[in-house]
């Protein structure tokens, strides 16, 4: 190796060295850079005509654990799901409040009901009739304002969807930029710079943030799915959300796979095809902040007002409904169906012979024939059978359609608005019919009275117009006839003795009922078991519920906080950057640095004596 070789070697060296020490310079300053991964200098002899002639960088790398960070990246689209759905479900817990709370719902009920026990002890009391009347304000006061604040939370979830859905197209639009430069330098046959990988993996984890990601690179082009199969980024070409909205939140707001059913915004994604896809239809999204608010608008909070509805409709229904028994005539049973409003219904039962099976069959008064047929979750019992029958063309087509629906087992006739049930066959053996009719009078139509409206009209709680209990909570008012004539409390037919007891004794037996059924699409009880009890042991249960719930995701979040807390952990140890570590390699480097000019100056001293001979 001649002199001229040796400080070729050394001036590799020194420029090798500076390159570590510019190396070492970024990592120090990028330390608290988010996104900023460690990188490592990659050096090669330099080989001419089969012998070393110094050093050079080869590469600079980036030190990363990519499977901690797919690990990451999954974990973190979980705690955005339960930061954001613990936020409003603990939101939710304050609204309903404590069992026996001052303010709570089964208080409201509580105070209601001692209310009518009171005026059924002292029916001719004046305060008496008055504190029946103040409790009932209060609780439509209370059923308002929660379903008020309900539909204000799915009104921030709703500008939640749309803020999110800004910041996904920026991340997409940020990483597209990113692709392109990639795609420059390849195709000049640079190598990527570490860097600008850097850059590209901050926004996917901005992105994971906002949805769940599935990422996959080949050759160089990348392409990002959600884990249900949305295309977000198909090979380096970002597509495009957008959000149908924002609309004015109302409990008929409701979301839709089918654009002519939904009334509510939904999120397109529009790919490089340009053709627009529901994001929210399917399972195309399972986790992420935007998925959270999507569950919390379209699915928590609607079943939220689901629970303050069944709520209202109950204790309208069990107020405002006269049992009206079958008679039985010798072969069946006569039911009289002349006080039957759409929504009321019927109920037959009968034994399945042999074996003596009990069955029963829920026949539902309606006005709207394209209702038909109706499902068997229209009531809330899972062991009926139920059928829609169209009371718009008299008893006799009534009878008609029972009979059709019963089949040849059964022989159903009328006479007038009389129905009657036979058995028409050995295999049936008909054991009674009953039904429950709406009263529309405040006098002369029995004990039950119209105590609660719907927005001034009679509550049936009919299925016309998307279902009238869909919503009642926000509209129920208290009878204003009752208001101007609390004594209404009391007579229920003309004359009534100012000590009759009788209606006050229906109505606080009609609260205190502890057989009401309750249907399960409140999320209390299940389908083949729904929850029975009165109105207080339902409102009870609904807060309960609601406490379970939010303490549940409370601890989902905690949990989600510990495993992205640990991930990070290791992924910061394998690719953050540690001072101590450069500072020793800064060291390392600075020797080699002192080593490699040491050569330099003693190579340029030989020089010079070889000059001077």
């Amino acid at each position: 190796m001649g002199l001229s070789t040796a400080l070729t070697t050394s001036l590799s060296g020194l420029r090798t060295t500076q390159s570590g020490i510019e190396l070492v310079s970024s990592n120090v300053a990028n330390v608290n850079t988010r996104g900023y991964t460690k990188k490592n200098i990659v050096l090669e002899s330099d080989i001419i005509a089969d012998r070393s002639a110094g050093v050079r960088v080869a590469a600079i790398t980036r030190e990363i654990d990519t499977y901690v960070q797919r690990q990451l990246r999954t974990e973190t689209s979980g705690l955005a799901f339960s930061s954001v759905a613990s936020n409003y479900l603990g939101q939710l817990q304050s609204l309903y409040g404590t069992p026996g709370g001052a303010n709570s719902l089964d208080k409201r009920v509580g105070d209601f009901t001692n209310a009518l026990d009171a005026l059924a002890t002292t029916p001719s009391s004046q305060s008496a009739r008055q504190d029946v009347l103040n409790q009932a304000k209060l609780m439509v006061q209370q059923l308002k304002g929660m379903s008020s604040s309900i539909q204000s939370m799915r009104q921030d979830a709703d500008r939640g969807i749309s803020n999110t859905v800004d910041r996904v197209n920026a991340s997409l639009q940020g990483l597209e930029k990113v692709q392109q430069q990639i795609g420059v330098m390849t195709a000049a046959g640079q190598d990527v710079s570490p860097d600008i990988l850097d850059q590209r993996d901050l926004f996917i984890s901005e992105l994971s943030e906002y949805v769940d990601v599935r990422v996959s690179e080949v050759s160089g082009r990348l392409s990002i799915y959600t884990t249900g199969g949305a295309a977000l980024f198909v090979d380096n070409t970002a597509s495009e959300l957008k959000f149908e909205g924002p609309a004015a939140m109302v409990p008929h707001a409701l979301y839709s796979e089918d654009p002519a059913e939904r009334n509510i915004g939904t999120v397109l994604l529009i790919g490089p095809d340009g053709q627009p896809k529901d994001l929210l239809a399917g399972d195309k999204l399972r986790s992420g902040e935007l998925k959270a608010y999507v569950e919390l608008r379209d699915n928590i909070l609607v079943e939220a007002q689901r629970q303050l509805d069944e709520l209202a409709s109950s204790m309208a229904e069990a107020l405002g409904t006269t049992p009206v028994n079958g008679v039985a005539n010798g072969t069946g049973f006569d039911l009289d169906v002349s006080d039957i409003q759409p929504g009321n219904k019927m109920t037959l039962t009968y034994d399945q012979l042999p074996g003596g099976q009990s069955r029963t069959v829920t026949f539902v008064a309606i006005d709207d024939p394209s209702l038909l047929p109706l499902a068997n979750d229209v009531t809330a019992d899972p062991n009926d059978t139920v059928y829609g029958i169209d009371f718009s063309g008299g008893p006799a087509s009534v009878a008609a359609q029972m009979q059709a629906a019963l089949g040849t087992d059964f022989v159903v006739t009328n006479t007038g608005s009389t129905i009657t049930f036979d058995a028409a066959t050995a295999a049936v053996d008909v054991t009674g019919a009953s039904a429950r009719a709406t009263a529309t009078a405040l006098t002369g139509d029995g004990l039950a009275l119209p105590f609660f409206l719907d927005g001034g009209s009679l509550y049936t709680n009919s299925l016309e117009g998307g279902g009238q209990r869909l919503g009642f909570a926000s509209r129920i008012q208290l009878n204003e006839a009752l208001v101007n004539d609390p004594a209404l409390l009391v007579n229920y037919q003309t004359p009534t003795a100012s000590g009759d007891a009788a209606r006050a004794t229906f109505l606080r037996d009609a609260l205190e009922n502890p057989t009401l059924q309750y249907r399960s699409d409140t999320g209390v009880g299940g389908t083949n078991s729904p929850f029975t009890g009165s109105i207080a042991d339902f409102a009870r249960t609904l807060i309960e519920t609601q406490a379970s719930n939010a303490d549940i995701a409370s601890r989902v979040q905690e949990g989600q906080e510990v495993v992205v807390t640990s991930l990070q952990d290791r992924f910061i140890e394998k690719s953050g950057v540690d001072v101590d570590e450069e500072m020793a390699k800064l060291l390392q480097l600075q020797s080699a640095y002192a080593a490699n000019a040491r050569v330099i100056s003693t190579v340029k001293e030989m020089i010079d004596i070889l000059l001077a001979m």
